[in-house]
């Protein structure tokens, strides 16, 4: 059995060079499509259904805030929000007072749609705790246990699954000079799984604990809490989550990326790629006369980091014929087809 390590690099976006020439960036329509919300209550065994409500305008909002403020942190591009920038215009040509007026030329415009689904499955479950009663009694100076007695019980503990999932279509939309050209589309999914149970322990089982996991594509957080995270903030998370996956698709700036080494192939090789002596390591792959499996996987590693893209995954590809089941190519492909 082989294990891995792993190697970073640095990879240049060549995204369209409108980017960098986005002075103004207008955040034109927030569009909340679908919202759907589902209430499963479990009395142990029995079930009902009701609905949970999901304001669409609470998520437009903090998606449209977060955008606007995290954005601007950077400086560059303003962010202005189409929709209150022409009410304030219209609220200036009431008042007669356009006449010095500078009007400002939106450079892009973003769209997007979103669909929001919320479940939250809740209940009760019976579960056995043992409860102990221990008796001391004092002989000269020291104590003694004279009495331990224990008893099972079935306590009622409490329990909540929510799950949250935001789909999001984006559109970035190349305005400048009176041109309409999509510079950028765009689809991302999130999804945030909420549990908690009642039950931490049985020393302290009136205490619960709340895990969190944010998904996109197996990136997450977790964190622990003594009490279920309120609806509002779960969206507000989810919401937020997704903005910050828009930012790097307006940014002209590098990225990193990682790669799994195959620690099973040649010894040398492996050595120089977890030392990031690429072409050291490159060299003396090219040069074995019976490569194995993982040496064909680490060399398309190689040079995937040089840059050579096309000769990578026809190693990865090669890698695969030898073995369909062979995960560590078959995600490396994935994710060089994705770059």
């Amino acid at each position: 059995m082989s294990c891995t390590s792993s190697i970073r690099y640095p990879v240049q976006k060549i995204n369209d060079p409108r980017l960098s020439e986005i002075e103004v960036l207008g955040l034109n329509q927030i569009n909340i499509k679908t919202s759907e919300g589902v209430i499963l209550q479990d009395r142990n065994g029995r079930w009902t259904k009701s609905e949970l409500k999901v304001d669409k305008g609470v998520v437009e909002k903090i998606i449209g805030m977060s955008l606007v403020s995290m954005i601007g942190r950077s400086g560059r591009p303003e962010v202005i929000r189409i929709k209150d920038y022409q009410n304030l215009l219209n609220n200036y040509e009431k008042l007669g007072a356009l006449a010095g007026l500078k009007r400002r030329s939106v450079d892009a415009v973003l769209n997007m749609d979103i669909k929001v689904t919320a479940i939250e499955q809740n209940g009760v479950y019976t579960d056995k705790v043992r409860f102990s009663i221990s008796e001391y009694a004092k002989t000269g100076k020291k104590w003694k246990l004279v009495k331990s007695t224990s008893d099972d019980k079935l306590v009622n503990f409490p329990y909540i699954h929510t799950l949250y999932s935001l789909s999001m279509v984006t559109e970035l939309i190349w305005t400048k000079e009176g041109s309409k050209d999509l510079i950028k589309s765009w689809t991302e999914s999130f999804v945030l799984h909420n549990f908690y149970d009642g039950r931490s322990g049985e020393k302290d089982f009136m205490v619960g604990k709340n895990t969190v996991f944010i998904s996109d594509y197996g990136e997450g957080e977790i964190s622990f809490n003594k009490a279920p995270m309120p609806f509002e903030e779960a969206l507000a998370r989810v919401s937020v989550h997704s903005v910050n996956r828009i930012l790097p698709a307006l940014s002209t700036s590098t990225s990193w990326e990682t790669r799994r080494i195959d620690t099973g192939g040649d010894e040398f090789s492996v050595q120089s790629l977890e030392a990031s002596k690429v072409e050291e390591a490159c060299q003396r792959l090219e040069i074995l006369e019976n490569p194995s499996i993982q040496d064909i996987y680490n060399l398309g590693v190689c040079y995937e980091v040089v840059g050579e893209k096309a000769i990578a995954k026809a190693k990865y590809k090669e890698a695969i014929e030898l073995d369909s089941g062979y995960d560590l190519a078959i995600e490396a492909l994935g994710a060089a087809e994705g770059l």
